[in-house]
């Protein structure tokens, strides 16, 4: 079957005077039309709608039901520090317009992440470097991915490195998870770090 494509005729039944007799070709034809489009779907199963859900399949159980909305969302994630102790530890960065984790739903996303990433140190020795970043699931405790990045400027003395960040991601989450940006340097101390990152997520 097909989705239905010819729409029923209400000449003989928007008024008083009409014979609904005669709208017995009509009547049929909205019967088959209501029976083409149960046969497209099949069965639907849609339980406490939400704002923003979209109507997808479900082939494990053979059924439309609601989920989140396929789409793009976007989180723009932007952190800075004048001066910061840093000894390999991990740091995280989590979006700066609500200060909390990009909250997902169970689904499969693709990422695109852009950016630039600056670590500095007011002594060349050690040099300032960028060792992981990385996508994280707090909610599971585990990295997700490594986000590609590329050093692109250094200063004489390496007191100070730069490092483009160009990075297509996709994972698979299996439940609602926070989800959330790490690094992590070999910066000892008196060192700080500074970047500008943007995510945009694809659900697919």
């Amino acid at each position: 079957m097909a989705w239905p494509t010819t729409p029923a005729s209400t000449a003989n039944v928007d008024s008083g005077s009409d014979n609904p007799g005669l709208a017995r070709a009509d009547i049929k034809q909205n019967i088959d039309n209501v029976n083409a489009i149960i046969d497209e779907f099949g069965e639907v199963a849609i339980t406490a709608p939400a704002n923003g859900e979209a109507l997808v399949y479900d082939g494990s159980n053979s059924r439309w039901i609601n989920s989140g909305a396929a789409g793009t969302r976007a989180a723009y994630l932007t952190f800075s520090a004048n001066t910061m102790s840093i000894s390999n530890d991990e740091y995280s960065i989590v979006n700066s317009v609500s200060g909390v984790d990009m909250n997902l739903d169970a689904g499969t996303y693709k990422a695109i992440i852009t950016g630039i990433f600056s670590a500095q140190h007011n002594n060349p020795d050690p040099e300032p470097n960028l060792e992981t970043l990385k996508l994280r699931n707090n909610t599971a405790g585990a990295d997700i991915d490594n986000i590609a990045y590329a050093q692109i400027m250094h200063t004489d003395n390496d007191e100070h490195r730069v490092y483009s960040i160009s990075s297509a991601n996709s994972f698979t989450l299996t439940t609602t998870s926070d989800v959330r940006v790490t690094f992590t340097t070999d910066i000892i101390t008196d060192g700080s770090v500074s970047f500008n990152i943007s995510i945009k997520l694809f659900r697919v």
